[in-house]
């Protein structure tokens, strides 16, 4: 910029905290360049920006409106296959629901000239790939349970600002951080992990209005959220497999959901003692009948 008669070099990076520069010599500008260039490079895109504590409010806000406009403008960029989209859907391992390749039509068509106010399909990718977690992982799962997302593979404008802000994040170091201690508070908090899991049934649904939830959807949530979990991983791992399986049953109630948990962590793993007198869903006793079938009535095997 011209300051009097002097030309002077002022380079500023607000949101990169890196130090701002003044110089009327253009070879200190340049020199500075080279100084920080390592860390420029490693900026790379909105995800490097600095640690919260650097941001006051007003920066904060500015980081994050600025974080979802990246991930958004990606949202109806072609991928070139339908790679993209079908790791969207993963984030509930909805294979189904990718197979065709297609956004939704209400999430893929933004007013002509107005910027994108949700991120899916590309952009919700990216963003899990900056994250360095998978689509189908508890951590895709926490995300969207902290964001409080009502549709499955996409997340608004309002979800994304409010979601940052209540876990007090500007980035998405941020964010990796705090999904990360969020999900490990969650395993050992009860009341928490119930949160969770009901959130997993409800973000399985097609409309807020379904009761059930598809088979195709409920087996491999049931593993991202509870496969891992040493309280209820033993049962879920073959349930999950029975739900594959089996061919009467084509979706699972909020009942079922909610009693599997409880089925889970206090059915001895052997079976034995499994009273069919108990209210239990049907479609527990037939799990059951399932795993005799498979261990011929002994399951001494299935505990070793």
């Amino acid at each position: 910029q011209e300051c009097g008669s002097s030309s002077v070099h002022v380079l500023r990076f607000p949101l990169c905290g890196l130090p701002s520069v003044c110089s009327a010599d253009t070879d200190r500008a340049v020199e500075f360049l080279l100084e920080y260039r390592g860390q420029l490079e490693a900026l790379g895109g909105p995800s490097k920006h600095p640690s919260l504590s650097t941001l006051n409010k007003t920066e904060r806000a500015a980081t994050v409106e600025e974080l979802f406009r990246h991930y958004a403008a990606l949202t109806n960029q072609s991928a070139g296959d339908n790679t993209s989209s079908e790791a969207v859907h993963a984030v509930v391992a909805a294979a189904a629901a990718a197979a065709s390749g297609k956004a939704d039509a209400s999430a893929a068509a933004p007013v002509a000239g107005a910027a994108p106010q949700i991120i899916s399909a590309n952009g919700l990718v990216q963003l899990l790939t900056d994250l360095k977690t998978a689509p189908d992982s508890l951590l895709a799962l926490v995300l969207g349970w902290q964001f409080k997302t009502v549709s499955m593979g996409e997340i608004t404008q309002v979800e994304f600002i409010q979601g940052m802000d209540s876990l007090g994040c500007a980035t998405v170091d941020d964010l990796r951080t705090r999904l990360e201690e969020v999900a490990d508070q969650a395993m050992k908090n009860k009341q928490q992990f119930n949160s969770l899991y009901i959130f997993a049934f409800d973000f399985c649904r097609e409309t807020e209005a379904s009761k059930v939830i598809d088979i195709t959807l409920a087996a491999p949530m049931l593993q991202i959220v509870l496969g891992n979990h040493p309280d209820y991983s033993f049962h879920t791992k073959m349930f999950v497999d029975f739900l594959k399986d089996q061919k009467t049953v084509k979706a699972m109630n909020r009942d079922q959901w909610t009693c599997w948990l409880d089925f889970a962590k206090t059915v001895p793993h052997d079976l034995h003692g499994y009273d069919e007198q108990h209210p239990w869903p049907l479609l527990f006793d037939e799990f059951v009948e399932w795993r005799h079938s498979k261990t011929g009535n002994n399951d001494e095997a299935a505990t070793n």
